[in-house]
């Protein structure tokens, strides 16, 4: 506090307001981590190229599905009819494996739409549709009891048009490394098939020459939509930075405002009490009231810069709590001893009691005590003169609720789910503080990994209420 006020002078108001936002601001940014831009951008990339190569997959798989099946049925009528096939024997290998293969691209479907989808699969696949194509032509191609047998009419066009689907299945995956090794293997299927269904060198030459240049160019074209989803995804990322950093701005005005505003009457105030002591001649009985009034006045400052402090520490993750057995009795036994002189002084009823009997509730007894604060006195600053406001402990299960129950106004109900954001007021222009007592709130019953929330009528008072772990069950 006597850091951040130095130089301060009640003549010049505006310089001081903005030495003392720069302070904060200072003292805020060491808190917080600098951010990897570059990091989240490539991460943001591959999530995206992922997710995309995820879909594109998820159409191949319903490709293999349906050439699974139409093989396994080929299959079944050979089995059953060898003729239509011209051939005396047709092996049981060829419906069995394409039943298996049904199987396999139904797994893949399934597990392709659940959202199941890894980097190393991009480079495997294509080893098992090779694998696969191999296996399908032997099943066809070899007679019972290992026999090679002559080559069926068709077998060859099957072989080529299946390694023209493996070099393209590459370009679908959006990864250079996945095109190039779907490309080799398309390239090493057909020159084995070529040398076992004795095809000739000059036909068997060319499906590969083609194969090698579709590769090529499925590459190039692979390379170049990874460039095109960067750009996409890094132009979205600056849009989002942009209209983040405009958010930012509007932000950072509203809370200087509401800073300035809070900050200049407790600042006006300790300046005129300086001059009063520096200038005029007081007695001891009336130098110590000016006293306790710079004193009540910087406290009241020191707590709205430790507010703003707490709150960009606990939103960058940077607040640790040390979870201890605690009486309940003793919590409430605080609260009452803190707030009872606020409420009295605001002509609030204030009545703090706990259930019978309750166990220890493992917190951390400050942090919760900041809650107490907080939501006590925001009961007691928004209850009328005449009003009450409760405060109340029961065992729900393993959890003991504490509640804090006003005669209030109430919330309306379209402003509920932000009552607990970061500088929320219940009105626009509301002086009665900056909005962070709910936020902090929030921010320290998460810690505990426990719950908060508020119950309210407008006209019938609100309700807030928090959960604790019982010191038996705490982790």
């Amino acid at each position: 506090m006597t850091d951040l006020l130095s130089g301060l002078r009640p003549g010049t108001p505006a310089s001081s307001q903005e030495r003392l936002a720069a302070s904060i601001a200072r003292q805020v940014q060491s808190d917080l981590p600098a951010p990897d831009s570059s990091q989240e951008v490539a991460g943001l990339v591959e999530a995206a190229l992922l997710d995309e190569s995820r879909v594109n997959e998820l159409t191949l798989a319903y490709f293999r599905v349906t050439g699974a099946a139409a093989l396994t049925a080929l299959g079944i009528a050979g089995y059953v009819q060898p003729a239509l096939f011209g051939a005396a024997a047709f092996p049981l290998l060829a419906p069995l494996g394409g039943l298996f293969a049904t199987v396999f691209a139904l797994w893949l479907v399934h597990a392709l739409r659940r959202g199941w989808y890894r980097v190393w699969l991009r480079r495997w696949i294509p080893a098992a549709d090779a694998l696969i194509i191999l296996l399908a032509v032997a099943m066809i191609y070899v007679e019972p009891g290992l026999r090679v047998a002559a080559a069926r009419p068709g077998l060859a066009a099957l072989g080529a048009a299946a390694c023209l689907f493996l070099t393209f299945s590459g370009l679908m995956r959006l990864s250079g490394t996945a095109q190039r090794m779907a490309t080799l293997l398309s390239v090493i299927d057909w020159t084995l098939l070529a040398l076992v269904l004795d095809i000739r060198p000059l036909a068997g030459t060319a499906v590969a020459v083609i194969l090698v240049v579709l590769g090529i160019y499925g590459t190039r074209l692979t390379l170049m939509m990874r460039r095109v989803i960067a750009y996409e995804v890094g132009r979205e990322r600056l849009d989002h930075m942009y209209r983040a950093a405009q958010s930012a701005v509007e932000a950072r005005e509203e809370v200087l405002r509401m800073v300035a505003h809070d900050l200049r009457n407790p600042l006006s105030t300790i300046g005129m009490t300086a001059e009063l002591i520096a200038d005029m001649p007081l007695e001891e009985e009336q130098r110590r009231k000016h006293a306790r009034t710079i004193a009540r006045c910087g406290k009241a400052m020191n707590g709205l810069i430790q507010d703003l402090l707490d709150f960009a520490r606990m939103e960058a993750g940077r607040m640790v709590i040390e979870p201890q057995p605690t009486a309940v009795d003793a919590l409430l036994e605080h609260v009452s001893e803190m707030m009872g002189p606020i409420a009295a002084a605001g002509d609030v009823t204030l009545d703090v009691a706990a259930g019978t009997g309750l166990p220890l509730v493992a917190v951390d007894s400050e942090r919760i005590s900041r809650v107490f604060s907080n939501l006590v006195g925001n009961a007691l600053k928004f209850t009328p003169p005449g009003g009450r406001v409760s405060v109340r402990a029961q065992r729900v299960g393993e959890k003991v609720r504490f509640a804090i129950a006003d005669t209030g106004p109430g919330i309306p109900p379209e402003r509920v789910s932000s009552i607990f954001q970061g500088f929320w007021q219940a009105q626009s222009g509301d002086r009665r503080g900056i909005g962070l007592g709910l936020a902090i709130a929030r921010h320290i019953v998460d810690a505990h990994g426990e719950r908060i929330g508020v119950e309210s009528q407008v006209g019938g008072g609100s309700e807030f209420w928090f959960t604790a772990p019982l010191a038996a069950r705490a982790p």
